[in-house]
Order: C-alpha cells, then sequence, then structure tokens
C-alpha cells in the first residue's frame, strides 16, 4: 500500500509537515498516474492536484481510475484522499468525482 501525490510541480513538503510529508509516490501527470497504479495497484491515499500542465488535469486520472475500479480491471477499496489544488473550480469538480465514487463503491 502506497500514498500517491499528484502534482506536476509541487512536492508533498509544499502541502504537508513533518511525519506527514514523508512516504509519498510522486507523480506529475495522468498518464504517469494511470501507470503506477497499472503496475502496483489502488493507492491506500491519493493526493490531488488539478491542474498538470497544459490540458492535463486529474480528471483524466480519476475518470480512468474509477471505471477501472468499477469493472475490477483495479482491485481494493477507494482511496482515502485530499485535494490540495489551488484552483478552486477544479478542487470542487475532483471533490465531486470522489464522493460520486465513494457512494457508487457502497452500493
Amino acid at each position: 500500500m502506497y500514498k500517491m501525490f499528484l502534482d506536476d510541480e509541487r512536492v508533498p513538503s509544499v502541502v504537508y509537515s513533518g511525519k506527514e510529508a514523508q512516504g509519498w509516490v510522486v507523480v506529475r501527470s495522468s498518464s504517469d498516474a494511470i501507470e503506477h497504479v497499472k503496475n502496483n495497484g489502488m493507492p491506500m491515499f491519493m493526493s490531488l492536484d488539478h491542474d498538470l500542465g497544459g490540458e492535463d488535469t486529474t480528471n483524466v486520472f480519476l475518470l480512468w481510475l474509477i471505471q477501472a475500479h468499477l469493472d475490477g480491471r483495479v482491485k481494493g477499496k477507494v482511496p482515502g484522499y485530499a485535494i490540495h489544488s489551488a484552483n478552486p473550480t477544479g478542487a470542487k469538480n475532483l471533490e465531486a468525482k470522489m464522493k460520486s465514487w465513494i457512494r457508487i463503491a457502497e452500493l
């Protein structure tokens, strides 16, 4: 089990302090996040930025992860999460996707 920090620029120590800043797998793009999950399974916790540079956003990763989880390609529980995006609209969108996923997964 691992913690995933998805952000194109920041490192965990910019967002978290002390022990909370340690032990993260840092991925910089939606495609890197997808590949990491394909190779290592579901994270236990994710810290998510919205904007990942250019046209890339965490939405791409979350839509893939949710579908892969629901159709059984990725096993495990829905991970815990935090959203550390500075984009308020993007953060709300990520929050809505995560809440929907949690509701669907509980059915």
